[in-house]
């Protein structure tokens, strides 16, 4: 992404917040209606700025369950949508996801 946020270590700050990163893909303005970015704060903090290069990450919830592959039925697993990302990540060696379920960090 690029100085200054490429010093903010997201990975690692995820996985202290309980999550884990399943992509990063390139940033699309389109993709956020409204989107303006501005400077976090000073007499210029209002003022938009050129987008150069940067991404998108995203991150699923990590579960607090045993080390192995399950076949788990909470909620966010049975949701359809998120069972995407599961096997996505799977697919990429990220986490065991197996039968609808995950393996737990």
């Amino acid at each position: 992404t690029g100085y200054p946020y490429d010093g903010w270590s997201i990975e690692q700050l995820a996985s202290e917040s309980s999550l884990a990163m399943i992509d990063i893909v390139s940033f699309q303005k389109q993709d956020y209606p409204g989107y303006r970015p501005k400077r976090g704060n000073g007499s210029k903090s209002n003022n938009t700025f050129p987008l150069g290069d940067c991404n998108t990450y995203k991150f699923v919830a990590k579960h607090n369950v045993a080390q192995e592959e399950h076949a788990c039925y909470c909620d966010m697993c049975q949701d359809k949508y998120v069972s995407r990302y599961f096997d996505y990540a799977s697919s990429l060696g990220t986490f065991g996801v197996g039968n609808g379920g995950h393996l737990a960090y």
